[in-house]
């Protein structure tokens, strides 16, 4: 502070170059911009610093916050979505927090964790933290710090085992583009196998001109010197230099190289810091404006910064380190970079980059996670070894371990394909070699996971000798609608097949009526005798038929399905009724089950019953609750299968599958918490509804279209006995007598079949003929 203050005060500078320390750079720039003089930094400094709050601070290097996609990218690239964050506990270091978390999340990345080290922070303390990070999960480090910490830091992690196989270290550009000044040091072999982002520099004639006057005049300086290598903080020095040179050439300073050579001043506080710049305001904007090709790259300022180009992914082998890929603005990974690529082979070249050398020397890649050895909690059992069973070897005194949850755990491990994972399993028994506690104390041990339970009861017999049984296949609603139809297929037929027409109905009221409600059941029973005469009576026949077949077949397949159904209904359904009638249940010996029906079901634990074996499962049930067993029996639902194939074999898994998908056997299976009733597996009117409707339609199109019919005919009849009256009428009035032959109205409706021979009868009124 106090040389920035004396360079203001009393050298009077026009522009500073600087700070090279980040954290220095607020204050830098907060005295700048009280003397009106800009300040240009090549080095990092914080995001949150920009030339929008303080027009007089230009960063002459890429924004941090830009290197973020670069670093998502990559990570996205390998697959990891889970990354832990290690950055510098400073304001340059918290900058890039915001950014990153938001790039990464974007790109379905979270990061798990962040963990700050002071640049302050003793070796001790940084293996501490170390240690901690050891203990996740995690495997994917992404580090955000300056040289001097960050080569501690991979020091300390190699000696603490980190740098090994399985871990992965990503290093932003703060300690990246500096990463040459340690090249030749032993902390380099400490980071063999990281991956880095940093900043592309494109090559050039200068810039190899550059390095070999370079060289030359370094060697003439300092023979002994081993750091030769230029980063690129100092090529983005020179072309800020060059920069502000060509600024001051247009403002056109004419002696720019005087310094006041008086009596320096000593300054205690910035309080009394003036303007000390005539030209800083100007400078500020032809610095802005400044575009030219300089060692670095392109130096074009884009609000206040350098306009940001590619990125380099590199990996550290050995002493050195090559360059795997690259990263453009355009967010795509490319292997190669060609000035004349085409937007196809970049696509192209994005799949893979160069071959990696991992932490470890190991050219896998990682799978970003630490798979911790498993412990694989072993139940002991007196009964039910065909899920656990554990067999020792008296010779080599080895344990195995055989049975079906020990064979679909090692099954899981191949099929997710785990190749490294380790595990052992240990058996959870005391000293005697029993069960060290129940069930539940066993998981809780790990995170508290149970499998499913479900109720195991007696079935009961005797639905099936109710003589009403017949009636149980269809609701009432169904039996009425069929019923309706019969009479409405009686009525149809009647009014269609005319007395005069059909003899068959011809004959007394009574005789009439039996014969309208007989028909139907006679169709179905005799449908070759020549029941009608009709042709449209014939179609309705045939509807009725159609109709009366389907619902015998669906009568026929309900009833023998609730035959055999019959036989699997439990004796109890539901926990209420156990609760209400204090009946005794049992459960798994050692289980959890037993904790659930206390706690969730809210069972008294007078009652339950502990069982062991498939043997005493059966004998408790066959007894039933009255005579020394349980109505019910509660287990998870792995045991109960077995249970079930012993007792029943495989005929019942074919119902299973035929009828409702799980265990059907003499020993029921019922949900504990649903309860089921006959009238919910009748069938009912609304099922049919559809036929109903269509064959109704049908039926009353054929009776309105049929001529013939009895309630067509009649007005017929009655229009044509009115058209001959009028006409008679029609004559009297012309002075010509119309006589009409003494007929019945049933006879003039036999005879006269249109009004055309009504008009020939009469003839023609004005000729005066008559009849």
């Amino acid at each position: 502070m106090y040389a920035v203050m004396d360079l203001l005060k009393n050298v009077e500078v026009d522009a500073i170059l600087g700070p090279q320390i980040p954290d220095a750079a607020p204050l830098v720039i907060e005295l700048g911009e009280k003397a009106h003089v800009p300040v240009i930094s090549f080095f990092p400094t914080s995001p949150i610093l920009s030339h929008s709050k303080n027009p007089y601070f230009i960063r002459a290097t890429q924004d941090d916050s830009f290197q973020v996609k670069a670093i998502a990218a990559t990570l996205r690239r390998f697959g990891w979505h889970q990354v832990v964050f290690v950055y510098e506990d400073t304001d340059y270091g918290k900058g890039m927090i915001c950014s990153l978390v938001n790039a990464l999340l974007e790109n379905d990345i979270r990061v798990a964790y962040m963990m700050a080290i002071s640049s302050f922070a003793e070796d001790f303390q940084i293996s501490r933290e170390l240690n901690m990070l050891m203990t996740r999960k995690n495997r994917v480090f992404v580090v955000h710090m300056t040289t001097p910490l960050g080569s501690r830091l991979f020091a300390l992690a190699d000696k603490a085992g980190m740098m090994t196989e399985g871990y992965v270290w990503l290093i932003t550009t703060a300690l990246a583009n500096s990463l040459s000044a340690i090249m030749n040091s032993e902390t380099i072999d400490s980071m063999e196998g990281i991956l880095g982002i940093r900043s592309h520099v494109p090559k050039s004639k200068d810039l190899e001109n550059f390095n070999r006057r370079w060289k030359r005049k370094l060697d003439l300086m300092n023979p002994n010197s081993s750091g030769t290598e230029l980063n690129i903080f100092g090529l983005w020095a020179y072309d800020s230099i060059w920069a502000l040179a060509r600024a001051v050439e247009r403002i056109g300073v004419t002696n720019p190289t005087l310094l006041k050579l008086k009596t320096r001043e000593v300054v205690k506080d910035f309080a009394s810091l003036g303007s000390s710049s005539r030209i800083g305001p100007r400078l500020v904007k032809e610095i802005l404006n400044v575009k030219f090709k300089g060692l670095s790259g392109e130096f074009h300022l884009v609000n206040g910064q350098l306009k940001s180009s590619t990125f380099e992914i590199f990996n550290v082998i050995g002493k050195g380190e090559r360059v795997v890929g690259y990263w453009t603005p355009d967010k795509r990974i490319s292997r190669k970079l060609h000035s004349g690529e085409t937007l196809e082979s970049s696509i192209t070249s994005s799949n893979e980059l160069r071959k990696i050398i991992w932490a470890g020397d190991s050219t896998l890649t990682p799978q970003g996670l630490a798979i911790p050895k498993l412990r694989i909690g072993i139940p002991v059992k007196k009964g039910f070894k065909e899920f656990v069973d554990m067999k020792k070897n008296v010779h080599t005194n080895e344990t195995s371990y055989l049975g079906f949850s020990i064979d679909v755990f090692r099954a899981a491990l191949k099929a997710l394909d785990f190749k490294n994972i380790s595990y052992e399993f240990f058996p959870f028994m005391n000293e005697k070699g029993e069960m060290n506690g129940t069930y539940d104390d066993m998981l809780h041990q790990i995170v508290e996971q149970e499998s499913g339970v479900t109720m195991l009861v007696p079935i009961k017999h005797g639905i099936h000798r109710n003589m009403w049984i017949f009636l149980h296949p269809w609701s009432w609603d169904l039996w009425l609608a069929v019923i309706v139809s019969f009479i409405f297929m009686g009525l149809v037929i009647r009014i269609m097949e005319q007395p005069t027409v059909n003899t068959a109905f011809a004959g007394s009221p009574n005789r009439q009526l039996g014969m309208t409600l007989w028909w139907p059941f006679a169709a179905l029973a005799l449908p070759e005798r020549g029941l009608v005469v009709k042709d449209w009576s014939r179609f309705v026949l045939v509807i009725w038929i159609g109709l009366a077949v389907i619902l015998m077949q669906i009568y026929t397949a309900s009833l023998s399905s609730m035959l055999t159904v019959d036989q699997l209904q439990p004796t109890v359904v539901g926990v209420n009724k156990l609760i209400t009638n204090g009946y005794k249940v049992g459960h798994q010996n050692g289980s959890f089950v037993k904790g659930f029906l206390l706690d969730e079901l809210k069972l008294n634990e007078s009652p339950l019953i502990p069982y062991h074996t498939v043997k005493e499962y059966h004998q408790a049930l066959s007894k039933g609750h009255k005579n020394g067993g349980v109505a019910a029996i509660f287990a998870e639902i792995p045991y109960i299968r077995v249970f079930l194939n012993k007792e029943e074999g495989k005929i019942m898994d074919k119902l299973e599958e035929k009828y409702f998908g799980q265990i059907i056997t003499s020993i029921g299976v019922a949900s504990p918490m649903i309860s089921t009733s006959d009238d919910s597996r009748k069938l009912r009117a609304s099922s049919f509804s559809g036929l109903f409707i269509i064959v109704g339609i049908a039926t009353l199109l054929a009776l309105v279209i049929s001529e013939k019919s009895y309630i067509w005919s009649k007005p017929v009849a009655l229009a044509k006995e009115f058209s001959i009256r009028y006409l008679s009428s029609q004559s009297s009035n012309g002075s010509t007598e119309l006589v009409v032959a003494a007929q019945s109205t049933t006879q003039v409706h036999d005879d006269v079949e249109s009004s055309h021979d009504v008009q020939d009868l009469v003839g023609n009124n004005n000729e005066g003929t008559s009849i």
